[in-house]
C-alpha cells in the first residue's frame, strides 16, 4: 500500500495524527461504511466526531504534507466545533 510505505511512515505524519485513532476498514466487508460516507475512490480518509460524524474527509493518494495538512484541518474543525459548543449561550 503505497500510503502505508510512503506516508504513515513518515515522522511529520506520526505528529499530526497523534490523538487520533486510526481504523482501517476493508471496502469489501464494510459496504455500509461505504454507503453511509459515500465512499467512491480509495483510498478514503474520514475524520470522525465522538458520535460518528465526519468532521473532514479525503478521497485517493495524499502525499505527507497533503495528509498533514488534512490531519491539520480536521484537528482545527473538531477545535472550533468544541470551542462553540462550550461557549455559554446568549
Amino acid at each position: 500500500e503505497k500510503m502505508g510505505a510512503e506516508v504513515f511512515t513518515r515522522p511529520e505524519v506520526a505528529e499530526a495524527a497523534d490523538g487520533f485513532v486510526r481504523i482501517r476498514l476493508d471496502y469489501d466487508q464494510h459496504p455500509a461504511a461505504v454507503d453511509r460516507f459515500n465512499i467512491m475512490v480509495l483510498p478514503t480518509f474520514a475524520v470522525l466526531d465522538p458520535n460518528g460524524r465526519p468532521i473532514e474527509s479525503a478521497q485517493g493518494y495524499l502525499p505527507p504534507d497533503r495528509f498533514v495538512r488534512f490531519l491539520e484541518r480536521a484537528r482545527a474543525t473538531w477545535d472550533a466545533t468544541k470551542t462553540s459548543s462550550s461557549s455559554p449561550s446568549d
